[in-house]
């Protein structure tokens, strides 16, 4: 008797933001900010990361996706977290700026999917799409893309 492999499952996570943060010193403006080491998320992968206060208290939980290139910028990266404490972080981002030569966003089309089970992680479709979860093999693959998708394509 064979058993057959379990299907690939995804499922949107409606109740997460996005904030892109582009430019020659996006690496090291978040390294000086976050918890993660941001030098060593190479492109194409991500890390979970925080905000805290000098107390060392969380102020925002994240998940940091480094990408080898957005729009017209040769390097970025992308902050995935609660919705709903989007609009503070950027605040604050936008304050630690001063002036150096980056760009902050807010990214209000995109939506994140979770992806697992079956041959998720192996499966090239999803792989040269998707992020690895770095905390554990079996949390799958995350992956962002257009709010109006229905599905991973």
């Amino acid at each position: 008797m064979s058993h057959s492999p379990d299907p690939v499952s995804y499922a949107p996570c409606p109740d997460r933001g996005f904030i892109r943060i582009a430019g020659d010193e996006a690496g090291a403006f978040l390294q000086g900010l976050l918890t993660a080491n941001i030098d060593l998320i190479a492109a194409g992968h991500c890390a979970p990361g925080a905000l805290l206060t000098p107390q060392g208290r969380i102020l925002h939980d994240m998940m940091i996706y480094h990408r080898a290139a957005c729009e017209d910028m040769d390097d970025c990266y992308i902050i995935e977290m609660a919705l709903d404490g989007v609009a503070d972080l950027f605040t604050r981002l936008r304050r630690y700026r001063l002036r150096r030569p980056i760009d902050i966003a807010v990214i209000d089309d995109l939506q994140l999917w979770i992806c697992w089970g079956g041959d998720a992680d192996t499966s090239s479709d999803l792989t040269d799409r998707g992020f690895a979860d770095p905390r554990h093999p079996t949390l799958g693959l995350r992956w962002f893309g257009p709010m109006d998708a229905k599905q991973l394509p």
